[in-house]
């Protein structure tokens, strides 16, 4: 399947591909962790014609706690990780700004919008999964559907004032939702067209 048919799932990378070490995010390569099923979420994408592309946050990469060079590192060597799990992530676009930047990447026209121009897909049929409020409200306010994960997904169902498309637990329960929304939808299609 050519680049411009590829379906796209946009993800936040902390908490959702990889885990936070003890509270925080991964320094160096020998810091970063996959969280359980990860991977395997990633390889159901890529075998269902889905291409992950990341939109994280990364700030500490301008606050003095590291470099952007140590962030490329660590992101060479999760791909790599990602590849040969055969997985398929198609680009990775960072926030390395502080909040008193006040940056706009996590608005409608930020990294989103420079992802989807790059990468020609359509925002309405993309899906967004991210756990922070920032991301989830700009995926929403681009058009994309989004699913949180939370942990305590049964106490605050809501975000926002807005519901997500679902809530899951974590991104191999998010993908599956992906994948069943899909299947609903096209056989919906296809029935309308017969």
């Amino acid at each position: 399947m050519n680049e411009r048919q590829r379906r796209y799932v946009l993800l936040e990378r902390e908490g959702i591909v990889s885990l936070r070490n003890a509270g925080s995010v991964a320094h160096c390569w020998e810091q970063f962790a996959f969280v359980p099923r990860a991977l395997e979420a990633l390889r159901l994408l890529a075998a269902e014609d889905y291409a992950a592309i990341i939109i994280s946050r990364q700030t500490w990469a301008s606050k003095g706690q590291g470099s952007s060079k140590e962030l490329d590192a660590i992101t060479r060597r999760f791909l790599l990780q990602v590849a040969l799990a055969e997985g398929h992530i198609a680009g990775v676009y960072y926030c390395r700004h502080r909040k008193e930047d006040e940056c706009n990447c996590f608005a409608p026209a930020g990294l989103i919008a420079r992802a989807c121009l790059e990468h020609g897909f359509v925002l309405e049929n993309t899906y967004f999964i991210g756990e922070k409020e920032i991301a989830l409200e700009a995926a929403a306010a681009a058009g994309c559907h989004t699913l949180r994960i939370q942990r305590d997904a049964f106490l605050q169902p809501e975000m926002g004032g807005r519901k997500p498309l679902g809530v899951a637990s974590n991104l191999y329960e998010a993908v599956e939702q992906v994948l069943a929304t899909e299947r609903v939808l096209k056989s919906m299609h296809a029935s309308v067209l017969a």
